[in-house]
């Protein structure tokens, strides 16, 4: 079934998502609370206690993140439910931790700091119905920081990007079978960041950096998955967050409105193919940080029906 673009926005996270037979995208937004702002309609909150570190599931329903307790947490958006992924509590609750879900929300990649003493770091991917982890990789004394994680469609693989001793970062592969780990872009990548697979492995988004000078200046791009080669480019970023849509046609971006009161930011989603924008007119200058995701629209219209109550 094609999905319809939602987006969603937390003061510490947002998320946009996709459902049924029309391309026209939903935004939401949150702040201090998880509101949901569409496309076209009005704002609907949802009421639910939120975790920090916020990572979108692949299913457009549900919510990852940590609370004031060791664990990485799955929240349903739509029951309110929260459940602790077995096993994710022998990692340290610091900024060091990086998690990702896998497309088809089944697994769980977490990279971070181990919570015994001395414990190093490590990367582990987890089954969420399980709990049942692999490692791919631990490290102690740690050296070796991995951001961007995510996995590759239709690959046995996770990706990441490694910086060792603080020196450049590289973008790499673990297999998820022997844990070996696979250097990629052939050195060609020092002018991109943040990357982001998109749910059907076909594009890989980043953040390609032009100087000029003293001046700085941002695009989006789309690499081929296979070699990293520059697929097409999408426009301007004035901001470095940027979220794929759960059916990968969509890219989530964030726009300064220089015409708010106050300064402010807006949500734009991105067509993946034509690089169309088309603002989320919701959420004009109530954008001012978090992160940026996908809910599907079974989400906004329980949540809309729950506040008519």
């Amino acid at each position: 079934m094609r999905l319809r673009p939602l987006v969603l926005r937390l003061v510490v996270g947002s998320v946009l998502a996709s459902a049924a037979e029309h391309s026209e995208p939903y935004a939401f937004v949150a702040s201090y609370s998880l509101t949901l702002m569409p496309f076209v309609g009005r704002p609907v909150k949802i009421d639910v206690a939120l975790p920090t570190m916020i990572v979108y599931g692949g299913d457009g329903r549900s919510i990852y993140g940590r609370f004031n307790i060791n664990g990485i947490w799955r929240i349903d958006l739509l029951t309110r439910d929260r459940v602790l992924i077995p096993g994710t509590e022998v990692f340290a609750p610091n900024h060091s931790m990086k998690f990702a879900v896998s497309p088809e929300t089944d697994r769980l990649a977490v990279f971070g700091d181990r919570i015994e003493r001395d414990g190093g770091c490590a990367l582990y991917v987890f089954e969420i119905s399980s709990g049942n982890r692999k490692a791919l990789r631990e490290e102690k004394p740690c050296r070796t920081f991995l951001s961007d994680l995510g996995f590759p469609h239709g690959r046995k693989q996770v990706f990441a990007v490694a910086t060792r001793d603080a020196g450049a970062p590289q973008p790499v592969l673990f297999d998820l079978t022997s844990g070996a780990m696979e250097s990629i872009g052939h050195g060609h990548l020092e002018d991109f960041h943040k990357f982001s697979w998109a749910p059907d492995g076909k594009s890989v988004a980043a953040e390609e950096i032009f100087r000029s000078g003293s001046t700085k200046s941002a695009k989006l791009v789309l690499l081929d998955p296979l070699n990293f080669q520059v697929q097409r480019t999408l426009g301007s970023l004035p901001d470095s967050r940027f979220s794929w849509s759960p059916d990968s046609k969509f890219l989530l971006v964030l726009r300064p409105q220089l015409s708010c009161m106050y300064g402010g930011w807006s949500f734009y989603a991105i067509d993946a193919s034509s690089g169309k924008r088309d603002a989320i007119h919701s959420s004009r200058c109530k954008i001012d940080g978090g992160a940026d995701g996908w809910v599907t629209k079974d989400v906004y219209q329980a949540a809309l029906s729950a506040q008519s109550k």
